[in-house]
């Protein structure tokens, strides 16, 4: 099942922890990348997590990773479960985006977008880059 993703956060081979690592294995890095969106934090018991949200004139950066032929609808479904995308109404949706890459040209790859309302208990990442704000601030990712 070839399948293109743009991760952003958790999912991040540079970010990614503990269970994110095993969802993740199996996928090629294709390379850096960014789409247009905002992007924010989210603080939680288990560490932090970035939000992306369509609209608006910033940057957001990520990784575009592709699933080759052991990745299935099993492997799917892991993601959406792991990203709350898994169920109507969930935290964060599934949606093909326009991704730019690195290297040159775009390509259409999912993103999990936050499926909520901002507010104001979330923070603005305003550079767009979630292992970099990890960095600065010294938060620990979720997981």
């Amino acid at each position: 099942m070839a399948r293109h993703f743009f991760f952003y956060g958790t999912l991040r081979h540079d970010v990614a922890r503990k269970a994110a690592v095993r969802l993740i294995e199996g996928l090629e890095i294709v390379g850096p990348a960014s789409v247009r969106g905002r992007m924010f934090a989210k603080r939680d018991l288990r560490g932090a997590y970035p939000l992306l949200l369509r609209g608006g004139i910033g940057t957001v950066r990520g990784t575009v990773c592709r699933g080759g032929e052991a990745f299935t609808i099993r492997s799917l479904a892991a993601l959406d479960r792991y990203e709350g995308a898994a169920t109507a109404g969930g935290e964060y949706v599934r949606r093909p985006m326009t991704v730019l890459l690195d290297s040159g040209g775009s390509i259409i790859a999912d993103a999990y977008l936050y499926n909520r309302r901002a507010t104001a208990d979330l923070v603005p990442i305003p550079h767009g880059d979630f292992a970099r704000w990890l960095a600065e601030t010294g938060e620990r990712p979720f997981g």
